[in-house]
């Protein structure tokens, strides 16, 4: 866990500690606080983590003077409390998103959380899950400045939900759990998302009503 912190710190800074607010609620609410303390390997993943990540801060301060405080004041602070770059959008950006723009296979997240939590053994994990998308969530959502590719990182919890769904789904009408059936069954679900998620990637389509915005951007940028 601490070698895999350490590597999204020196990919994203402090952004990738946005999650241990739903770590912090999760020791908490399965009364793990006193086992934690008591593990020496947390303090050993600690000391790792604070050891790389103050070095890398320190070596670009050595190199870049000031980045420190850039880092904090402008590219923390500010993007937090303040407008970068006219990003600025109503607390709901991010939850209107999931009905226009992202999550068009929204339905299949609400009926997953459902039978989680009806499974009492999946109900702890359930717990988890949803504290990491309420902390993450809140924290974007509350921020001044809001930009499209910002809630990229709910998408895997709310894909677990999902995932969930379609597994049930696929132990109805398949009981006796055939590979073969289950592998037919799968195609036909993921074929066309699978397809299309392919096609918007590598073909960078323009939809026909922004070409002439990009146009004009390219116009203004030469």
């Amino acid at each position: 866990f601490f070698l895999f912190l350490s590597l999204a710190f020196l990919t994203k800074s402090f952004v990738s500690l946005f999650l241990a607010p739903a770590l912090l609620i999760s020791v908490a609410y399965f009364k793990k606080f006193n086992s934690l303390i008591r593990n020496k390997w947390f303090y050993i993943g600690m000391i790792i983590f604070i050891a790389v990540s103050a070095g890398y801060l320190l070596l670009r301060e050595k190199y870049n003077p000031g980045y420190f405080k850039f880092l904090i004041e402008f590219d923390f602070l500010k993007r937090y409390s303040d407008t970068i770059d006219l990003h600025a959008e109503s607390f709901d950006f991010y939850l209107n998103r999931f009905y226009e723009e992202r999550f068009k296979w929204l339905i299949l997240v609400l009926p997953g959380v459902l039978l989680m939590w009806f499974n009492i053994k999946l109900r702890p994990a359930l717990i988890f899950l949803i504290s990491l998308f309420l902390t993450y969530f809140l924290l974007i959502s509350f921020s001044v400045s809001k930009v499209d590719w910002y809630d990229l990182p709910l998408y895997p919890v709310l894909s677990i939900f999902a995932g969930y769904t379609i597994y049930m789904l696929i132990s109805k009408f398949n009981p006796s759990q055939n590979y073969k059936y289950n592998a037919l069954l799968l195609l036909f679900i993921f074929l066309l998302p699978v397809y299309f998620a392919f096609r918007n990637s590598y073909k960078s389509e323009v939809k026909p009503g922004e070409r002439k915005l990009e146009i004009l951007n390219e116009y203004a940028f030469t």
